[in-house]
């Protein structure tokens, strides 16, 4: 599990715990699917559970799904994909710098990748 400010990422739905132990639903039904971009994230769909987790200053909260790519939640709550599958190797963790830039470890691809957080371009930082 990925920590963050004392909150841990659980299961397929995207939950939040926080140190009371309270659990906050932030994105999924907890069905399979590839649904609800552009909507409450609380109404989509998730591929896989989420593997990794990054939340930014602003509030917006980036996460990795196997087989999907990397998705985000606006502060307003809204998802959408920022990078699609086809562009990573199996990703599996994320990380947001101080400055506010977001990296994606990738498992299958041996390698870490920066990723711009307006147009999910990204960009090889170290592996092959």
């Amino acid at each position: 599990l990925d920590v963050d400010h004392g909150r841990r990422l659980l299961g397929r739905r995207g939950r939040w715990a926080d140190q009371q132990t309270t659990i906050n639903l932030f994105a999924g039904t907890g069905s399979y699917g590839t649904s609800g971009d552009g909507g409450a994230a609380t109404a989509a769909t998730l591929v896989n559970r989420p593997t990794g987790i990054a939340r930014a200053s602003d509030g917006t909260v980036y996460f990795a799904e196997s087989g999907r790519g990397i998705r985000k939640v606006a502060a307003n709550g809204n998802i959408s994909t920022l990078v699609d599958a086809g562009s990573l190797s199996n990703p599996r963790a994320l990380a947001m710098s101080p400055a506010g830039g977001l990296y994606v470890g990738e498992e299958d691809g041996c390698r870490i990748s920066s990723v711009n957080t307006s147009t999910g371009a990204l960009a090889i930082v170290a592996g092959p």
